[in-house]
């Protein structure tokens, strides 16, 4: 019985740890559905307006950390077309600090669908207007 209980706290002082982010930055958890894909990654970046563009679900996100401790995070969804990338939509994240901040975009053709905190379930193509 003893062990079972070492091993779980071991087990759960390890996910505390994993959850803890690098001090003077801030995270997301970012997901993008674009029918077929749907993809998840989370980014780390530091504070003071440090930016990251990352490819998911065939287009690209960009995301900029505040450029003080207290200014929002602005995130950007662009297009696939790496010639002549088309801003799709842009968010600013309040309280980027929260660990991570959890958003998502789902595509359905012209139609972009950005919900924030990103719930378990995203919105599916059908549902949007």
């Amino acid at each position: 019985m003893k062990r079972i209980l070492l091993v779980l706290l071991f087990i759960g002082t390890m996910v505390g740890a994993e959850a803890q982010q690098p001090e003077g930055s801030t995270s997301f958890e970012i997901t993008v559905q674009n029918a077929p894909l749907r993809e998840s990654t989370v980014v780390t970046i530091p504070m003071y307006g440090e930016s990251q563009s990352i490819g998911l679900g065939g287009l690209t996100v960009e995301v900029s950390a505040p450029d003080g401790s207290d200014g929002p995070s602005v995130v950007k969804l662009f297009s696939a077309n790496k010639q002549k990338p088309e801003l799709l939509h842009t968010a600013r994240i309040d309280n980027p600090r929260a660990l991570p901040a959890k958003i998502a975009y789902t595509v359905c053709g012209k139609v972009v669908t950005f919900q924030s905190p990103a719930p378990a379930k995203l919105v599916e193509c059908a549902s949007t207007p």
